[in-house]
């Protein structure tokens, strides 16, 4: 799956998903902030897409992580 470092020195942002759909049935995406401090990183789904039921994924805490994989049908889980 594609690997995404985020660093967050320089301010809060929001990383949006690609559409969750038949292209992405089985995709797993990996998430990891590479920054420490306060400033945190959103991961927004895409359109009416879901992440484990909701809109979104805050990584806060210093270096956090998170792998989210595609059921092709509108929705993203946490792993």
């Amino acid at each position: 799956g594609a690997q995404v470092l985020l660093n967050a020195t320089g301010g809060a942002f929001t990383v949006t998903l690609p559409q969750n759909n038949a292209d992405t049935e089985g995709k797993i995406l990996k998430f990891k902030k590479i920054s420490t401090g306060q400033n945190a990183v959103t991961i927004h789904r895409q359109g009416t897409d879901t992440i484990d039921g909701g809109h979104s994924i805050v990584l806060e805490s210093d270096f956090a992580a998170v792998s989210l994989i595609s059921d092709g049908n509108g929705k993203w889980y946490v792993m």
